[in-house]
């Protein structure tokens, strides 16, 4: 099963991998062996759990490796924990699309928008993101969203906020030699106790290729990229 190879290499078999890609290289071979490319970029995932110099995939990754991979593959980074990790499809459940790491953390999204996280502590259980995908989409317009989360004793907390949803024109971003030209689109939300800004890259076919939105107050926001075409 193709999950279980990618959370079973771990990080254990990164650099030795990568080592042997350097070797085949420097010897006039050709990298061109899609077992070794898809070793490599299933063993460089760095990890979303905090520990003392997790390593940043985005050092190893090449449009090759991304392109031979086999399967689609993610990126997210946690800034405020200092942790990066690419993440393979773990299952898709009525349009939830969850995704996971070496580690064994999940995100989970509904065309783009966040709507869980497990694994991470203080997770994002559920949230609503029906009114949202409208506004941000069209990019125009207000919505309501609703975070679920458990308090540290298991009992329910939920957070309401107010959004609008505003065009911040077209970027040209490239990801690892894709080079795409996006609309642009922030999302700011906001309630008594906080004020958040998610801010959306998106295809002119609704493809939300790269984000930035917020999980939760002790999270903070999760950056991620598609990295498959």
């Amino acid at each position: 099963m193709r999950v279980n190879l990618f959370v079973a290499l771990g990080l254990a078999l990164c650099l030795g991998i990568l080592s042997g890609c350097e070797k085949q290289k420097k010897n006039g071979g050709e990298m061109s062996d899609p077992t070794i490319l898809s070793l490599a970029i299933k063993s460089a995932v760095g990890a979303l759990k905090p520990k003392p110099q997790s390593l940043d995939p985005r050092t190893h990754l090449t449009r090759e490796a991304i392109d031979k991979a086999g399967t689609p593959i993610l990126f997210a980074g946690l800034d405020s924990r200092k942790a990066y990790a690419t993440l393979s499809p773990f299952g898709e459940n009525r349009g939830v699309v969850t995704w996971i790491s070496s580690d064994g953390i999940t995100l989970s999204y509904r065309n783009g928008l966040l709507t869980a996280t497990r694994g991470l502590g203080p997770d994002l259980m559920a949230a609503d993101t029906r009114e949202a995908l409208v506004a941000i989409r069209s990019g125009a317009g207000t919505s309501v969203r609703v975070y679920d989360y458990l308090d540290g004793e298991d009992q329910p907390i939920r957070r309401s906020f107010i959004c609008k949803a505003n065009s911040a024109g077209r970027e040209d971003i490239e990801i690892y030699g894709l080079k795409l030209h996006l609309r642009k689109v922030t999302e700011d939300c906001s309630n008594p106790d906080y004020k958040i800004r998610n801010i959306y890259w998106i295809s002119n076919q609704s493809r939300i290729w790269q984000s930035k939105q917020w999980v939760g107050p002790d999270i903070g926001y999760v950056f991620s990229q598609q990295l498959s075409q």
